[in-house]
């Protein structure tokens, strides 16, 4: 994990540790932005999804039981791994940096509109490949389940789906916002 690459000093705290050598801007900008809605942009963009269903048919075999979500979080860990900046955050207006990538992910208990649902937050190495991020998003979901004694519901079609929901449609719309952007 992260944490292997850092000695722990005076000032750090056991979720991250304190930058202390950054540019004069990114000490004075937690001051003018107080809050997380401070510091928030809203964006739309659309993506076309045909080609990522034919990477995931090819790789059936190699991966199995690949889905786009597991795509979209191995992309999400690799970013952060590339732009470690991406992954800090603020207290008492002082910032840190993360020691570990974590995603938080909400899964339904049953596919219902109105069924109950749970949070996983799987960590991950920066240097996890495709299959890595599949193998521990399976043992965050199989950890939930039998905290929770459940075997049903999105859970299990969050692995075995395989961007069913997405096979009518070529292109995919995805709005996001961005924390300090």
């Amino acid at each position: 994990m992260m944490r292997d690459y850092y000695k722990k000093m005076p000032g750090d705290r056991k979720d991250g540790w304190k930058l202390r050598n950054v540019p004069l801007f990114f000490t004075v900008v937690p001051f003018i932005m107080r809050t997380r809605l401070d510091s928030q942009d809203y964006y739309a963009e659309t993506l076309d999804a045909e080609p990522m269903m034919d990477f995931i048919k090819a790789h059936k075999e190699d991966i199995p039981n690949i889905s786009m979500m597991t795509i979209f979080v191995a992309a999400m860990v690799r970013m952060i791994s590339q732009r470690p900046a991406l992954n800090r955050f603020v207290v008492h207006n002082k910032l840190y940096a993360h020691n570990s990538i974590e995603i938080s992910i909400a899964i339904k208990r049953n596919m219902s509109d109105d069924g109950e649902e749970t949070m996983i937050k799987p960590s991950f190495d920066p240097r996890d490949t495709l299959p890595d991020v599949q193998r521990r998003l399976e043992e965050a979901i199989e950890e939930n389940e039998a905290q929770a004694g459940w075997r049903a519901g999105w859970a299990s079609c969050l692995r075995s789906c395989s961007g069913s929901p997405f096979r009518s449609s070529t292109s995919w719309t995805i709005t996001a916002g961005c924390p300090g952007s």
